[in-house]
C-alpha cells in the first residue's frame, strides 16, 4: 500500500505521519492540495528520481477542489517505487470515493464513540456466523452501513495498536474492501455477507 488516508483531528496527523515514516524509513515532505496548480506541483515532485523512501504529506484534502482531486488520482494510482502518500481529512463525507478506495484508511481519534450506542457492534463480534448475517441484514441503507463499517474499522485499528497481529491486519483489509465496494454502489448485503464470511475464516498465520 502506497497511500494512507488519516481521518481525524489535524493535531493527530503529524504524529501519525511521523510514526509511519519511522516504520518505512522515509523522509516526509509536506505539500498542499487545494487547486489544480497544487496538483501540478505534486506531480512534478513525484516524477523526480528518488533513491530513498519519501512520504508526501497532505493535510486537509477535504478543502481540495474536485478538479484538483481528479487530477491527483493519477499520481495516487501510479506511484513511484519509493513514493508514499499520507493524506489527511477531517472526515470522509466530502471526498471522492475513488480517492478513498485507493487508500488504507486509518482513524486518528475524532470519532466520538462515547455518545454512540455500540451494542450492535459488540454483539456482531460475539455471536455466531448466522447471527452476524442477521445483524448486517438489519442495517438500513448505505449510510448506516458505511457508519457501521467505520466503527468496525476503528475498533480493529485500536486492537491492532494494542496487539499487532497478522490476523487483525488481514481483517482490516477485508472490511476496507467491503467498504470500498459499497461506496462504489455495490450491493449492500452481498458485500457485507462476503466480508462476514471472510472474517470468520482468517487465521493468525
Amino acid at each position: 500500500m502506497h497511500a494512507y488516508l488519516f481521518v481525524g483531528h489535524i493535531d493527530n496527523f503529524e504524529s501519525a505521519v511521523h510514526k509511519l515514516a519511522k516504520q518505512i524509513l522515509a523522509t516526509v515532505y509536506p505539500m498542499q492540495l487545494e487547486s489544480i496548480k497544487d496538483t501540478r506541483s505534486i506531480s512534478a515532485f513525484v516524477k523526480l528520481s528518488q533513491n530513498k523512501n519519501i512520504i508526501i504529506s497532505i493535510a486537509n484534502i477535504q478543502n481540495a477542489s474536485n478538479e484538483a482531486l481528479q487530477a491527483f488520482l493519477k499520481d495516487l494510482e501510479e506511484p513511484q517505487k519509493n513514493t508514499y502518500f499520507a493524506l489527511h481529512a477531517l472526515n470522509e463525507s466530502n471526498l471522492l470515493p475513488t480517492i478513498i478506495s485507493r487508500c488504507q484508511v486509518i482513524y486518528i481519534g475524532n470519532k466520538n464513540n462515547s455518545k454512540k450506542d455500540l451494542s450492535l457492534l459488540k454483539k456482531y463480534f460475539s455471536v455466531s456466523l448466522q447471527e452476524k448475517l442477521n445483524i448486517i441484514n438489519s442495517l438500513k441503507g448505505r449510510n448506516e452501513t458505511i457508519e457501521f463499517l467505520d466503527d468496525v474499522l476503528e475498533l480493529q485499528h485500536q486492537s491492532l495498536l494494542k496487539n499487532p497481529s497478522l490476523k487483525i491486519a488481514r481483517d482490516i483489509e477485508i472490511v476496507q474492501k467491503a467498504k470500498r465496494n459499497i461506496m462504489l454502489n455495490g450491493n449492500l448485503f452481498l458485500h457485507l455477507s462476503q466480508m462476514t464470511i471472510s472474517l470468520s475464516q482468517t487465521k493468525e498465520n
